[in-house]
């Protein structure tokens, strides 16, 4: 697997919910494709279901949606991006991971491939 670990900060969406984004980078469409589906099985099975991004931070934002989370709606752990399909954009592989504990957990069941 290849993918690339950004800390995140004012450049980038959701940094006011989570600490990490893994990109995914392999040079080849299908095996991106594949190595994001197994990230996200791994992450699902990990930590439990989620919700796109863009939801998570839409009930977790501006407001106190605590309740969101606590009835299990909102995955507070981990999140993902969906790719876009548009000839404008580039097509994104991402997930986004709360702090430090769940990027450690994360590395350890993806090594990264040295090549």
């Amino acid at each position: 697997m290849r993918y690339r670990v950004i800390r995140l900060d004012a450049r980038y969406s959701y940094y006011h919910l989570f600490q990490y984004l893994i990109e995914v980078r392999n040079l080849h469409q299908e095996d991106r494709d594949t190595d994001w589906l197994e990230m996200l099985h791994w992450c699902h099975t990990t930590w439990g279901w989620s919700v796109p991004a863009d939801t998570t931070e839409r009930f977790l934002g501006p407001g106190d949606y605590s309740s969101w989370a606590n009835r299990g709606l909102v995955n507070r752990t981990w999140t993902y991006s969906e790719p876009q399909n548009s000839r404008h954009t580039v097509r994104k592989h991402r997930i986004y991971l709360r702090g430090g504990p769940e990027l450690s957990w994360f590395r350890l069941a993806h090594p990264v491939d040295p090549k």
